[in-house]
Parts: C-alpha cells; structure tokens; sequence
C-alpha cells in the first residue's frame, strides 16, 4: 500500500501543475477528470489500485480507506479554492464530491478500455453532466440568453 501510495501522490503532483494550466474552472474538472482517467488506465500502480481482483488487498484498502484518501489529497484543495472564488457551488459537501469525482474517474478508465478513440465522446459526457452539478450558480446568469455558461468565466491566477 505504501509504494502504492507514494506512487499515486507522485502522480497527483503532476497532475495539479496541469489543472493549473487551465484557463477556467470548467476547463480545469474536465480535462483533469480525462487526463487521470488516461494516465490511470496505462498506469500499471493505478490499474491494480482501482481493479484489485485480490480480495485481501481490496478489504486492505477498504479497511484503510486508501482509495479515499488518494482522492481527496487529489481534489480537496483545488476544490476548496473553487468553492472560495465562488466558481464552484459552495453548498456542496466536499467529501462526497470527492468520491463521486473518484467514481467518475473509474468510470471514464472503463470507457477508456471498451472505446480508446473516443475521447470526445468523455469530454462531452463530463462537460454535460459532471460540471452542471459543481459549478456555482451565476447570479442573474439564468436570465440572460446567450450568456456564458457557469463555470465558463476566466480563473483568477
């Protein structure tokens, strides 16, 4: 669990200089939710993690909540500067995001596997259904046809 462990936070440190690198908040849930989702289905420490068909080491990790853990060190940060700017819903509970956004992760490694050349096709799923629920409502936003969407605004920084 510990190489397992180190390996993964390895990871999440690269993986954070690249949501910095995007330009809005929607952009940033997007292309990190497609980027782990990539790099953890050709990731052999990543793949075992996340389909252990061992059931000590799976009751391990459970037992441990490591998945968990590794989740939450990957989002809760970042997640928590988005509910501060105001760019995501600040009524939402941040561990439960956090593992809904590790489930949604699992799930893309799945379509990963089943249909490697659609990569559109995650985008579109993860831009139409994940970032409705994160973002902030705009206010007055509802109103204004042809206004940018939530979530589309420019990150500060």
């Amino acid at each position: 669990l510990a190489v397992m462990s180190e390996h993964s936070r390895a990871a999440v440190k690269k993986t954070h200089r690249y949501l910095a690198k995007q330009p809005t908040f929607a952009d940033a849930i997007v292309e990190g939710l497609l980027y782990l989702s990539d790099h953890g289905s050709r990731d052999v420490f990543t793949r075992h993690l996340v389909e252990s068909n061992d059931t000590a080491f799976s009751d391990r990790l459970d037992a441990t909540q490591t998945r968990e853990a590794l989740t939450s060190e990957f989002w809760h940060d970042f997640l928590t500067a988005a509910q501060a700017s105001g760019e995501m819903n600040p009524d939402l509970e941040l561990d439960k995001v956090h593992r809904w956004l590790g489930n949604i992760g699992l799930m893309l490694m799945s379509l990963i596997e089943r249909a490697p050349g659609d990569r559109a096709g995650r985008r579109e799923m993860v831009r139409t259904f994940v970032l409705p629920a994160l973002v902030a409502p705009a206010p007055g936003m509802a109103d204004h046809a042809g206004s940018p969407a939530p979530g589309e605004q420019q990150r500060a920084g």
